[in-house]
């Protein structure tokens, strides 16, 4: 063992020497044993790892809140199909375009703006009556221009909230069988040019907000159950052509102020129970075709 030990100490010294000579050129070479040529580590390559299949983002939808204005196509299109089932009632037969995997663009009756996708038009372009009622809900469209319901067997009342469509010009719900009174809110819908709510049940008076409709041409409230007075305000609605009021159980004298409707064509006041005389006035209205 201590042989041994020794044999190491004078290789491990020679190698030192050797060292030594071949810097300084004064050192004679030892004979060594030949080392083993060990080349360069070579080290495994490693497994590439197999790409993740990419998860595909699905968007969010967006929130509709159930009583604010919509806020896209997506919201209109969820108002919609809430309102489906109680605008055609009993009669299921009809609206059946109105699908959760149809385009809003294809929904029977419906007309869609081009560029932004948004409802601007519920028109009576089906073929078999509504038997429901007129959903709240469809106050939510907030641009939507033409509501078309007429000519339908819809029932109840006449929703406040059709007075929060501020882009709405016209609103066509006779020839139903509609009840109640005329909402105030109406009065506020300042784009509207068509109100037509004839040959339905109203009752009450004829709201006097109406005459901030200042770009109403045509208001029919014929044939219905209408009464107290006609408005004086009514003479602020200078773009109006046809004002029809007959058939109802209005009372008092004809304002004079009607004389102001420089644009009216049709004037129709027949079937209530007014009194008084002709307003002189009324020869002012040089555009008045049928009186």
């Amino acid at each position: 063992m201590g042989c041994r030990k020794w044999k190491l100490v004078a290789v491990g010294l020679a190698l030192l020497c050797g060292a030594c000579g071949q810097s300084s050129g004064t050192m004679p070479s030892v004979s060594l044993p030949t080392a083993v040529s060990i080349g360069p580590a070579v080290l495994p390559s490693a497994t590439p790892m197999s790409e993740a299949t990419p998860v595909p983002v699905v968007p969010a939808m967006p929130s509709c809140p159930p009583t604010e204005p919509s806020s896209g196509p997506y919201c209109d299109k969820e108002v919609l199909l809430a309102a489906r089932d109680v605008l055609r009632g009993a009669n299921t037969e009809v609206l059946r375009t109105w699908r959760h995997d149809n385009p809003i663009g294809s929904f029977e009756g419906v007309r869609v703006h081009p560029s932004s996708g948004r409802v601007v038009a519920i028109e009576d372009a089906w073929p078999a009556f509504l038997t429901g009622s007129i959903p709240k809900s469809l106050g939510q469209l907030d641009q939507l221009q033409v509501l078309d319901l007429g000519g339908n067997g819809l029932t109840g009342t006449i929703p406040e909230e059709l007075g929060q469509l501020g882009h709405l010009q016209e609103l066509r719900l006779g020839r139903n069988r509609l009840t109640g009174t005329m909402p105030l809110k109406l009065g506020h819908v300042a784009h509207m040019i068509v109100l037509d709510l004839s040959v339905i049940r109203l009752r009450g008076a004829i709201q006097s907000e109406l005459g901030h409709l200042f770009q109403l041409h045509s208001l029919d409230l014929r044939r219905n159950r209408l009464t107290g007075t006609i408005p004086p305000k009514l003479e602020q609605l200078g773009h109006l052509q046809s004002l029809d009021l007959d058939h109802n159980q209005l009372m008092g004298t004809i304002p004079p102020k009607l004389g102001q409707l420089g644009q009216l064509q049709s004037l129709d006041l027949s079937h209530n129970q007014l009194t008084g005389t002709i307003p002189l006035q009324l020869g002012q209205l040089n555009q008045l075709q049928r009186l």
